[in-house]
């Protein structure tokens, strides 16, 4: 467990937090989950994520499960739910509970990109 001002890195993303707690699997010992709690911030790009708690679970399937006012936050654009669940291979996200949105129009020519 790391406590204090925790900041990770992978490629291009930042995980930032109070307590991470690392756990590996028990075959092969790869990383299975990690549980950050206090302040939490996912940064990727010019995506942002905020809450008091997230969940990644690398199997068995990569999912990251935000919780404690989570807030998503792309340039003007905000999404709040209870809960925000990020599946990365689909790149894919759920929010669930009391759903708030701000959405502003993209320019035209330009399509979606995916949240994170």
């Amino acid at each position: 467990m790391f406590s204090g001002r925790v900041k990770a890195k992978q490629q291009d993303g930042t995980l930032e937090c109070q307590k991470l707690e690392v756990h590996f699997a028990k075959e092969g010992g790869g990383l299975d989950k990690l549980v950050a709690d206090g302040e939490v911030k996912i940064s990727q790009g010019e995506n942002t994520g905020t809450c008091q708690k997230a969940v990644y679970e690398f199997l068995p399937q990569e999912k990251v499960t935000m919780s404690g006012q989570p807030l998503l936050t792309r340039g003007q654009q905000k999404f709040s739910g209870e809960t925000i669940v990020f599946y990365l291979k689909e790149q894919k996200v759920v929010i669930k509970n009391n759903v708030l949105g701000v959405v502003f129009p993209q320019k035209k020519g330009q399509g979606p990109k995916p949240l994170f």
